[in-house]
């Protein structure tokens, strides 16, 4: 009788290794980072630019014609 050839198992897949996976947790991790960030932002704004020391707006004092013209109108009479 002619011999037949016993199946062999399938090759096994490698053990996964600390490069298979360290690209995606870097990825989770920035991602993170970036929403805590955001979040840190977010949430201390309005305490940051309160505590200023010299509060400046660069409109305040801004003139319209009509109050110029009212002024000057004042100022006549």
């Amino acid at each position: 009788m002619p011999e037949v050839p016993v199946a062999s198992a399938p090759p096994s897949k490698p053990e996964p290794t600390w490069s298979s996976w360290l690209f995606p947790a870097l990825c989770v991790v920035f991602v993170l980072a970036a929403a805590f960030l955001v979040w840190l932002i977010a949430g201390n704004w309005n305490r940051w630019t309160s505590a200023a020391r010299f509060q400046t707006k660069g409109d305040a004092f801004k003139k319209t014609p009509f109050a110029t013209d009212q002024s000057l109108e004042t100022r006549l009479t």
